[in-house]
């Protein structure tokens, strides 16, 4: 029963296991449901790497967008290249970059930002100010039957007419 050890080979299934028989659409489920629940930084920081790297270029193949009304706190947001970047290096789950990669679509579904302050006792708060970040508002969204935490940046920059929020970081609850 326990002459195969998983940590010690770096596979899930031992070689002789019906896994390597199966179809390769069975493989590639089977993959795909043990990196959502497997794979981090710590677990196995390359393969991470090269999800975060995937992510990227995925995200980053749609345009900007701009969303706007009463359903955000400052009636405004914008989600760019910079910060689909900023949320992948944010996420330290498959799961959480999973969730990032379909943010796009969810987006317009997002209510309720709470407002948060500008936490004085970081040591980056002189320079979030100093890139026109005002304070935070934080979103909570269901995708896939778990909760993730959605942080945006409320930034006026000079010359700005308006406080446009920039989702910068995805975290499951």
């Amino acid at each position: 029963m326990f002459r195969f050890n998983p940590g010690k080979a770096g596979k899930v299934f031992p070689p002789k296991h019906p896994y390597y028989k199966a179809p390769a659409e069975a493989k590639k489920t089977i993959n795909n449901i043990l990196m959502a629940i497997i794979v981090t930084p710590k677990s196995d920081k390359p393969t991470f790497r090269n999800i975060q790297a995937e992510a990227r270029q995925t995200m980053k193949q749609s345009s900007p967008a701009f969303f706007s009304g009463s359903r955000y706190y400052s009636k405004r947001l914008y989600y760019g290249n910079n910060q689909k970047d900023s949320i992948v290096a944010h996420c330290f789950t498959s799961t959480e970059i999973e969730a990032a990669k379909h943010l796009e679509s969810i987006l317009p579904t997002l209510n309720g930002g709470i407002y948060q302050p500008i936490d004085m006792s970081r040591v980056n708060y002189k320079r979030k100010q100093q890139d026109g970040v005002l304070h935070f508002t934080v979103y909570e969204f269901e995708y896939n039957g778990k909760t993730f935490e959605l942080k945006c940046e409320a930034i006026k920059k000079r010359g700005w007419k308006y406080v446009e929020e920039q989702p910068y970081s995805l975290k499951e609850k």
